[in-house]
Protein backbone atom coordinates (compact mmCIF):
# COMPACT_ATOMS: atom_id res chain seq x y z
CA UNK A 1 0.00 0.00 0.00
CA UNK A 2 1.36 3.74 -0.80
CA UNK A 3 0.71 5.82 2.07
CA UNK A 4 1.95 8.76 0.62
CA UNK A 5 -0.16 11.80 1.44
CA UNK A 6 -2.61 9.51 3.81
CA UNK A 7 -2.49 11.61 6.57
CA UNK A 8 -4.60 9.26 8.59
CA UNK A 9 -2.04 6.43 8.88
CA UNK A 10 0.51 8.64 10.45
CA UNK A 11 -0.26 7.36 13.80
CA UNK A 12 0.42 3.54 12.88
CA UNK A 13 3.58 4.41 11.11
CA UNK A 14 5.24 5.27 14.48
CA UNK A 15 7.57 3.57 17.01
CA UNK A 16 5.17 3.95 19.69
CA UNK A 17 2.70 1.82 17.73
CA UNK A 18 5.72 -0.70 16.86
CA UNK A 19 6.00 -0.79 21.06
CA UNK A 20 2.14 -1.38 21.48
CA UNK A 21 1.90 -4.26 18.80
CA UNK A 22 5.15 -5.67 20.96
CA UNK A 23 3.58 -6.85 23.96
CA UNK A 24 4.67 -9.61 25.01
CA UNK A 25 6.82 -10.75 22.10
CA UNK A 26 9.03 -8.22 20.20
CA UNK A 27 8.22 -7.35 16.32
CA UNK A 28 10.40 -6.57 13.77
CA UNK A 29 8.65 -3.70 11.91
CA UNK A 30 10.36 -2.57 8.65
CA UNK A 31 9.26 0.29 6.89
CA UNK A 32 10.12 1.43 3.03
CA UNK A 33 9.83 5.02 2.14
CA UNK A 34 10.94 5.09 -1.20
CA UNK A 35 11.66 3.16 -4.21
CA UNK A 36 13.35 3.86 -7.33
CA UNK A 37 11.37 3.01 -10.48
CA UNK A 38 14.18 0.31 -11.31
CA UNK A 39 13.45 -1.72 -7.61
CA UNK A 40 10.42 -1.45 -8.21
CA UNK A 41 10.32 -3.15 -11.34
CA UNK A 42 12.66 -5.78 -9.73
CA UNK A 43 10.52 -6.26 -7.06
CA UNK A 44 7.80 -6.76 -9.39
CA UNK A 45 9.05 -9.38 -10.65
CA UNK A 46 8.14 -9.53 -14.37
CA UNK A 47 7.09 -7.69 -16.82
CA UNK A 48 4.86 -5.17 -15.60
CA UNK A 49 1.35 -4.66 -17.99
CA UNK A 50 2.31 -0.84 -17.78
CA UNK A 51 5.82 0.51 -17.55
CA UNK A 52 7.00 1.72 -14.21
CA UNK A 53 9.51 3.77 -15.35
CA UNK A 54 8.29 5.98 -17.85
CA UNK A 55 9.48 5.92 -21.50
CA UNK A 56 11.78 9.47 -22.21
CA UNK A 57 9.09 12.06 -24.23
CA UNK A 58 10.36 12.77 -27.25
CA UNK A 59 9.63 16.43 -29.04
CA UNK A 60 6.66 16.47 -31.11
CA UNK A 61 8.05 15.52 -34.52
CA UNK A 62 7.65 17.95 -37.68
CA UNK A 63 5.24 17.19 -39.79
CA UNK A 64 5.82 15.51 -43.26
CA UNK A 65 6.28 17.91 -46.36
CA UNK A 66 4.74 15.84 -48.11
CA UNK A 67 1.72 13.59 -46.26
CA UNK A 68 0.96 9.88 -46.58
CA UNK A 69 -1.98 10.24 -48.39
CA UNK A 70 -0.78 13.05 -50.60
CA UNK A 71 1.93 11.28 -51.85
CA UNK A 72 -0.38 7.83 -52.51
CA UNK A 73 -2.74 9.96 -54.21
CA UNK A 74 0.20 11.39 -56.08
CA UNK A 75 1.81 7.90 -57.02
CA UNK A 76 -1.17 5.85 -57.11
CA UNK A 77 1.30 3.38 -54.75
CA UNK A 78 0.58 2.15 -51.31
CA UNK A 79 3.69 0.88 -50.14
CA UNK A 80 3.69 -2.22 -47.10
CA UNK A 81 6.34 -4.54 -45.46
CA UNK A 82 6.11 -7.13 -43.37
CA UNK A 83 7.96 -10.89 -43.00
CA UNK A 84 7.86 -13.00 -45.57
CA UNK A 85 8.07 -16.15 -43.37
CA UNK A 86 6.03 -14.95 -40.62
CA UNK A 87 2.84 -17.24 -40.37
CA UNK A 88 0.14 -16.15 -39.59
CA UNK A 89 1.02 -12.52 -40.43
CA UNK A 90 2.96 -12.00 -44.07
CA UNK A 91 4.53 -14.81 -45.92
CA UNK A 92 5.50 -16.63 -49.41
CA UNK A 93 2.89 -19.04 -49.86
CA UNK A 94 3.40 -22.35 -52.04
CA UNK A 95 2.03 -20.71 -55.19
CA UNK A 96 5.02 -18.43 -54.02
CA UNK A 97 2.61 -15.39 -53.73
CA UNK A 98 2.19 -13.00 -50.34
CA UNK A 99 -0.16 -14.68 -48.40
CA UNK A 100 -1.43 -13.87 -44.92
CA UNK A 101 -3.25 -11.89 -42.46
CA UNK A 102 -0.82 -8.89 -43.33
CA UNK A 103 -1.65 -8.99 -47.18
CA UNK A 104 -5.02 -9.21 -46.78
CA UNK A 105 -4.92 -6.03 -44.37
CA UNK A 106 -2.81 -4.14 -46.81
CA UNK A 107 -5.11 -4.92 -50.36
CA UNK A 108 -8.05 -3.98 -47.97
CA UNK A 109 -6.36 -0.66 -47.40
CA UNK A 110 -5.30 -0.10 -50.98
CA UNK A 111 -9.19 -0.87 -52.14
CA UNK A 112 -10.11 1.96 -49.60
CA UNK A 113 -7.59 4.40 -50.50
CA UNK A 114 -8.97 3.87 -54.09
CA UNK A 115 -12.34 5.12 -53.46
CA UNK A 116 -11.31 7.94 -51.14
CA UNK A 117 -8.63 9.45 -53.12
CA UNK A 118 -8.74 11.13 -56.72
CA UNK A 119 -6.38 8.19 -58.23
CA UNK A 120 -6.96 7.47 -62.08
CA UNK A 121 -6.67 3.74 -61.35
CA UNK A 122 -6.69 1.62 -58.15
CA UNK A 123 -3.84 2.13 -55.74
CA UNK A 124 -1.20 -0.75 -56.67
CA UNK A 125 -0.06 -2.05 -53.23
CA UNK A 126 3.71 -2.94 -53.14
CA UNK A 127 4.91 -5.26 -51.08
CA UNK A 128 8.23 -5.21 -49.46
CA UNK A 129 10.31 -7.97 -47.22
CA UNK A 130 10.87 -6.74 -43.35
CA UNK A 131 12.59 -8.65 -40.34
CA UNK A 132 12.93 -7.36 -37.33
CA UNK A 133 16.11 -6.12 -37.62
CA UNK A 134 15.29 -3.60 -40.89
CA UNK A 135 11.09 -3.09 -39.90
CA UNK A 136 11.19 0.55 -38.37
CA UNK A 137 14.51 2.05 -40.69
CA UNK A 138 11.92 1.03 -43.72
CA UNK A 139 8.69 3.48 -42.16
CA UNK A 140 10.92 6.05 -40.56
CA UNK A 141 13.36 6.38 -43.36
CA UNK A 142 9.88 6.73 -45.75
CA UNK A 143 10.47 3.32 -48.22
CA UNK A 144 6.99 2.09 -46.69
CA UNK A 145 4.26 3.47 -45.53
CA UNK A 146 3.71 0.98 -42.96
CA UNK A 147 5.04 -2.33 -41.60
CA UNK A 148 2.80 -4.92 -40.65
CA UNK A 149 3.88 -7.77 -38.34
CA UNK A 150 4.05 -9.06 -35.19
CA UNK A 151 5.10 -5.62 -33.74
CA UNK A 152 4.89 -5.25 -29.41
CA UNK A 153 3.74 -1.91 -28.97
CA UNK A 154 6.18 0.37 -27.43
CA UNK A 155 7.47 4.24 -26.84
CA UNK A 156 11.02 3.71 -27.34
CA UNK A 157 11.34 4.11 -30.95
CA UNK A 158 12.50 6.86 -32.61
CA UNK A 159 10.67 8.34 -35.44
CA UNK A 160 7.97 6.24 -35.16
CA UNK A 161 4.63 5.23 -33.64
CA UNK A 162 2.12 2.48 -33.82
CA UNK A 163 -1.20 1.85 -34.46
CA UNK A 164 -3.96 1.10 -31.95
CA UNK A 165 -3.41 -2.45 -30.58
CA UNK A 166 -4.55 -5.60 -33.46
CA UNK A 167 -3.73 -8.72 -31.27
CA UNK A 168 -2.95 -9.62 -28.00
CA UNK A 169 -0.33 -12.86 -27.23
CA UNK A 170 2.76 -13.58 -25.22
CA UNK A 171 6.15 -15.53 -25.10
CA UNK A 172 5.92 -19.06 -24.21
CA UNK A 173 8.27 -22.32 -24.65
CA UNK A 174 8.14 -24.45 -27.65
CA UNK A 175 10.01 -27.83 -26.64
CA UNK A 176 9.62 -31.38 -27.51
CA UNK A 177 7.24 -33.77 -25.54
CA UNK A 178 10.26 -35.68 -23.92
CA UNK A 179 11.40 -32.54 -22.26
CA UNK A 180 7.95 -31.74 -20.40
CA UNK A 181 9.33 -32.43 -16.91
CA UNK A 182 13.18 -30.70 -17.35
CA UNK A 183 12.09 -27.91 -18.84
CA UNK A 184 10.16 -25.85 -16.54
CA UNK A 185 9.68 -22.13 -17.11
CA UNK A 186 9.21 -21.73 -13.71
CA UNK A 187 12.75 -22.62 -12.63
CA UNK A 188 16.09 -21.02 -13.44
CA UNK A 189 17.04 -23.21 -16.36
CA UNK A 190 20.68 -22.89 -15.98
CA UNK A 191 22.57 -23.93 -18.72
CA UNK A 192 19.74 -24.98 -20.81
CA UNK A 193 19.75 -23.32 -24.26
CA UNK A 194 16.77 -21.14 -25.05
CA UNK A 195 15.97 -19.30 -28.76
CA UNK A 196 15.14 -16.23 -29.23
CA UNK A 197 14.73 -13.72 -31.82
CA UNK A 198 17.50 -11.35 -32.13
CA UNK A 199 16.30 -7.75 -31.46
CA UNK A 200 12.83 -8.85 -30.06
CA UNK A 201 10.91 -7.84 -26.50
CA UNK A 202 11.29 -11.57 -25.82
CA UNK A 203 15.28 -11.88 -26.13
CA UNK A 204 15.07 -8.85 -23.35
CA UNK A 205 12.48 -11.00 -21.37
CA UNK A 206 14.31 -14.11 -21.58
CA UNK A 207 17.58 -12.86 -20.36
CA UNK A 208 16.49 -10.82 -17.44
CA UNK A 209 14.46 -13.85 -16.08
CA UNK A 210 16.73 -16.61 -17.10
CA UNK A 211 20.57 -15.34 -17.04
CA UNK A 212 21.92 -18.92 -16.31
CA UNK A 213 20.52 -20.11 -19.25
CA UNK A 214 22.55 -20.05 -22.79
CA UNK A 215 20.75 -17.74 -25.05
CA UNK A 216 20.80 -18.36 -28.65
CA UNK A 217 19.41 -15.60 -31.01
CA UNK A 218 18.21 -15.77 -34.38
CA UNK A 219 17.95 -13.34 -37.06
CA UNK A 220 17.41 -12.46 -40.71
CA UNK A 221 13.69 -13.15 -42.61
CA UNK A 222 14.52 -16.90 -41.85
CA UNK A 223 14.58 -16.39 -38.07
CA UNK A 224 11.70 -18.21 -36.79
CA UNK A 225 12.75 -20.80 -38.91
CA UNK A 226 15.24 -21.69 -37.38
CA UNK A 227 14.17 -21.47 -34.27
CA UNK A 228 11.85 -24.00 -34.53
CA UNK A 229 14.21 -26.54 -36.75
CA UNK A 230 16.99 -26.27 -34.23
CA UNK A 231 14.28 -27.26 -30.92
CA UNK A 232 13.68 -30.04 -33.93
CA UNK A 233 16.94 -31.55 -34.67
CA UNK A 234 18.09 -30.68 -30.95
CA UNK A 235 20.20 -27.64 -31.11
CA UNK A 236 18.65 -25.66 -28.42
CA UNK A 237 16.46 -27.39 -25.48
CA UNK A 238 13.30 -24.82 -25.97
CA UNK A 239 12.34 -21.82 -28.27
CA UNK A 240 11.06 -18.84 -26.90
CA UNK A 241 8.47 -16.98 -28.71
CA UNK A 242 5.20 -15.97 -29.57
CA UNK A 243 2.81 -19.02 -28.44
CA UNK A 244 1.00 -18.50 -31.78
CA UNK A 245 4.03 -18.27 -34.32
CA UNK A 246 5.67 -21.11 -33.13
CA UNK A 247 2.57 -23.16 -33.56
CA UNK A 248 2.34 -21.78 -37.48
CA UNK A 249 5.50 -22.75 -37.95
CA UNK A 250 5.57 -26.03 -36.39
CA UNK A 251 2.51 -26.82 -38.92
CA UNK A 252 4.61 -25.21 -41.92
CA UNK A 253 7.17 -27.38 -41.20
CA UNK A 254 5.15 -30.30 -41.48
CA UNK A 255 6.56 -31.32 -37.90
CA UNK A 256 4.70 -34.07 -36.34
CA UNK A 257 2.27 -31.47 -34.08
CA UNK A 258 1.76 -34.23 -31.41
CA UNK A 259 5.44 -34.13 -30.70
CA UNK A 260 5.65 -30.83 -29.51
CA UNK A 261 4.18 -28.50 -26.99
CA UNK A 262 3.60 -25.32 -25.64
CA UNK A 263 4.93 -24.35 -22.23
CA UNK A 264 3.24 -22.83 -19.55
CA UNK A 265 -0.34 -22.57 -20.19
CA UNK A 266 -0.51 -19.33 -19.20
CA UNK A 267 1.86 -16.92 -21.65
CA UNK A 268 4.94 -16.05 -19.76
CA UNK A 269 4.64 -12.47 -21.37
CA UNK A 270 1.98 -10.08 -22.35
CA UNK A 271 2.44 -8.29 -25.67
CA UNK A 272 0.05 -6.07 -28.06
CA UNK A 273 0.95 -5.43 -31.22
CA UNK A 274 0.57 -2.76 -34.11
CA UNK A 275 1.33 -1.49 -37.40
CA UNK A 276 4.13 0.55 -37.48
CA UNK A 277 3.60 3.76 -38.55
CA UNK A 278 5.39 7.48 -39.41
CA UNK A 279 5.58 9.35 -36.37
CA UNK A 280 4.92 12.16 -38.00
CA UNK A 281 1.82 11.93 -39.82
CA UNK A 282 -1.22 11.62 -37.27
CA UNK A 283 -4.03 12.08 -40.46
CA UNK A 284 -2.41 8.91 -41.87
CA UNK A 285 -2.27 6.99 -38.42
CA UNK A 286 -6.17 7.82 -37.71
CA UNK A 287 -7.28 6.79 -41.30
CA UNK A 288 -5.34 2.98 -40.66
CA UNK A 289 -7.10 2.75 -37.61
CA UNK A 290 -10.29 3.37 -39.05
CA UNK A 291 -9.66 1.16 -42.02
CA UNK A 292 -8.92 -2.07 -39.63
CA UNK A 293 -11.56 -1.37 -37.21
CA UNK A 294 -14.14 -1.84 -40.73
CA UNK A 295 -12.45 -5.11 -41.07
CA UNK A 296 -11.66 -6.73 -37.95
CA UNK A 297 -14.33 -8.86 -37.20
CA UNK A 298 -13.31 -11.16 -40.41
CA UNK A 299 -9.96 -11.34 -39.95
CA UNK A 300 -10.07 -11.51 -35.49
CA UNK A 301 -12.83 -14.70 -36.52
CA UNK A 302 -9.16 -16.94 -37.35
CA UNK A 303 -7.23 -16.13 -34.36
CA UNK A 304 -9.19 -18.00 -31.13
CA UNK A 305 -6.34 -18.64 -29.52
CA UNK A 306 -5.56 -14.63 -29.16
CA UNK A 307 -8.86 -14.28 -27.47
CA UNK A 308 -7.67 -17.20 -24.64
CA UNK A 309 -4.29 -15.10 -24.67
CA UNK A 310 -6.17 -11.97 -24.03
CA UNK A 311 -8.23 -12.73 -21.80
CA UNK A 312 -5.22 -14.54 -19.80
CA UNK A 313 -3.37 -11.15 -20.15
CA UNK A 314 -6.14 -8.81 -18.90
CA UNK A 315 -6.40 -11.02 -15.97
CA UNK A 316 -2.79 -10.40 -15.08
Amino acid sequence: MNLQGRSEYAPYLTAAYGEALSVGQPMRVSMVQSLTPEQLETAYGRTPPVAIVPPALEPTPVLRNESVLAEIERTGVLKVAFPKICRPFGFINEENEWDGYCGAISLALGQYLSTRLDVARPVQVVELTSTLQTRFDLVRDGIVHLECGPNTIRADIPGITFSEPLYATGARFLIPNQSAETIRPSLPLAGLRLGVLQDSTTESFVRGTYPQADIVTFSGDQDQAQGVQAVAVGEIDAFVGDSILSRAEVERQKLPAADYRLVPETPLTCEFYGFILPNNDPTWKTLVGQVYSGVREHFQAAFEQNLRELEACLDQ
